[in-house]
Parts: structure tokens; C-alpha cells; sequence
């Protein structure tokens, strides 16, 4: 079976900006879309591990009108063509387009994306990692059964929310390149620990 590690996309592989009429929001366009320091080369050094990559994102903004689904393709497009020019590459990309009021199985913090890519993918999910940004990364991630990696997020005061869900997160790192490194590292003392 493979061993995956996770990603959300917003706010974990690209900046999230401000706009002024519905505050923080993802990219509505091509040029919205930025990739955070170091993303490309964070991807790559986890092809090279033998993990596979896999992005795991709510996006909302298309059932609620805000996004096309065209532009939303243009934008994964950039974000694919940009992690291919340095020779990293996405084994795969699951979105949920639904709104919370929804229900639906997908959206995270239900585990569904994950569930899905595990069948399609033949994924172990207790030897897999989920990286993430927000609440819904998390508990969707031990909802799987996966180790659960939180970027330090200055929007909210995350911490205090998931201990009072009894859901906290195994690693809390800086951003995606440090949650590499964190996952290098642990991957070495593994195979030490095991010789």
C-alpha cells in the first residue's frame, strides 16, 4: 500500500489574499494564485521520499457563485504547471465543491477525499500525513486515521479550538517546507529505530 502525504491547498501550497468585500478568500483567478515560499521544492522532496502527493481542498466558492468552475480549472492548472518547473508533480488532486449547509461526505472535516484517494490511490491511511492549515484539515485527518501536521495560522487561534474538540494535532510547523522536514526527519529516526 502507499503512504501519502496529504495537502490542503489554500493557505499550505499558495498565499491566501484579501479581498475587501468577503475578507480572506482563496484565488479567483490565475494571477490570485501565488505559490508560498518554498512550495515547489517542499513537493519535490516528498516525490523524492517515496510518498505520494495528494491534495485534499474545500471549495466552496463554486456552489455559492463566487468562483467558475473554468476559472477554478485555469487555477489548478497554474498550480500543476508551476510544481512541474521543478520536477514535482501531484499524484493526485481531490476537491469538494459543496457548502457546509450541504452535508455532503467530502467536505473536510468529514473524511471523504481522503477515503476516496485511499481506495483510488491504495493508500495506508495510519502511515499517511495530512498538512493543513485550518480545523476542518485536522479533524478530517484523524477522521482518516492519518498523522496530523498544523502550519502555525495566525488567523485564528486554532490550538484553543481543537484542544476543546479533543483534537489537537500531532506536529504544529511554520509552513509546508518545515512539515518536510519535521516528516524527513521522523522518517530517519524510523529506520534507525528499526535497525
Amino acid at each position: 500500500m502507499n503512504r501519502t502525504i496529504f495537502l490542503d491547498r489554500d493557505g499550505v501550497i499558495n498565499k491566501i489574499h484579501y479581498d475587501e468585500d468577503i475578507g480572506l478568500c482563496t484565488p479567483h483567478t490565475t494571477e490570485d494564485f501565488v505559490f508560498l515560499p518554498k512550495v515547489p521544492e517542499a513537493v519535490k522532496r516528498i516525490n523524492d521520499m517515496g510518498f505520494l502527493v495528494v491534495v485534499v481542498c474545500n471549495q466552496p466558492d463554486i456552489a455559492k457563485g463566487r468562483l467558475s468552475l473554468n476559472a477554478h480549472e485555469k487555477i489548478n492548472g497554474k498550480m500543476i504547471s508551476g510544481l512541474e518547473t521543478v520536477g514535482a508533480r501531484l499524484d493526485g488532486i481531490y476537491y469538494c465543491f459543496h457548502r457546509h449547509e450541504d452535508g455532503c461526505t467530502c467536505r473536510k472535516p468529514k473524511p471523504g477525499m481522503l477515503l476516496k484517494a485511499s481506495h483510488d490511490l491504495d493508500v495506508n491511511l495510519t502511515d499517511s500525513y495530512i498538512v493543513g492549515d485550518t480545523i476542518a484539515d485536522i479533524e478530517a485527518g484523524k477522521n482518516a486515521g492519518c498523522k496530523t501536521i498544523l502550519i502555525a495560522n495566525p488567523r485564528l487561534d486554532l490550538l484553543k479550538i481543537l484542544h476543546e474538540r479533543g483534537c489537537e494535532p500531532d506536529y504544529i510547523v511554520e509552513d509546508l517546507h518545515h512539515a518536510v522536514q519535521l516528516i524527513e526527519n521522523l522518517e530517519k529516526t524510523h529506520i534507525e529505530n528499526r535497525m
